[in-house]
């Protein structure tokens, strides 16, 4: 893997972890840390927790073919 391929990778991985918790830290602040479960369950797209979940799954794609593409 070159040094490109790496930083790229390593950018992903970055913007992954801000927008998960753009996404899940105010909804936690807003609904206390027992909520939490609440991500797990619901209707895709129409809830925060779908939200999150959905745009976790995108960027583990992404990253994924970003990684796999090259080799």
């Amino acid at each position: 893997m070159t040094a490109s391929e790496e930083r790229r990778l390593i950018a992903i991985a970055a913007v992954a972890g801000v927008a998960q918790n753009a996404i899940a830290i105010p909804y936690v602040r807003e609904h206390g840390t027992r909520s939490v479960a609440d991500f797990f369950v619901g209707k895709i797209w129409s809830t925060v927790p779908g939200k999150f979940a959905m745009v976790d799954l995108i960027l583990v794609v992404v990253a994924f073919h970003a990684w796999a593409l090259p080799e």
